[in-house]
Parts: structure tokens; sequence; C-alpha cells
């Protein structure tokens, strides 16, 4: 039987990454948000939709988190370039 952990160590050596699904803690400790920030983001559409796993549980691809904190970047680069 292979772990998960070795299943993906084979992939990445395949020079493919899974785009992992990770959960709400997870998506805090990556981003540094609070619990009520996230959803008060979720709430305004400021934040990557939710994956329904199962009733009650949901998960975020990597991917899209990667994605947001990239735009997150990017528009504070832009608001630093313009003349006060």
């Amino acid at each position: 039987m292979v772990s998960q952990k070795e299943e993906n160590i084979d992939h990445e050596q395949e020079g493919t990454v899974m785009d992992r699904i990770i959960r709400v803690k997870e998506v805090l400790l990556f981003t540094g948000l609070s619990r009520s920030s996230l959803w008060r983001s979720r709430a305004a559409g400021d934040f990557p939709p939710p994956i329904q796993l199962s009733p009650g549980i949901i998960g975020w691809r990597v991917s899209s988190i990667e994605k947001w904190l990239e735009s997150k970047e990017e528009a504070t680069a832009a608001k630093s370039d313009e003349p006060v």
C-alpha cells in the first residue's frame, strides 16, 4: 500500500503536481486570514468559492487560493505605483 505522501512525491517526480484541496484550517494558515475575515471575504464575493466535498464539508483548491493571493499582490503593487 502506498501512502498519500509517497504518492504525491511520485507525481511531483513525474513533473505533475497534484492540485490539492485544502480545508478551512489550512486556508487560514495559508492566507493569514482570520476565520471571520475569510467568511466576510466569501460573502463579499472577494474570495474563491469553495468546493462542496460532502454535506457540511467544503474545501478549496490550492491553485485557486494561490491565484487569489497573486491578485492581491498585484493590486497592492498597482496601488503603490499610483501617485499620491
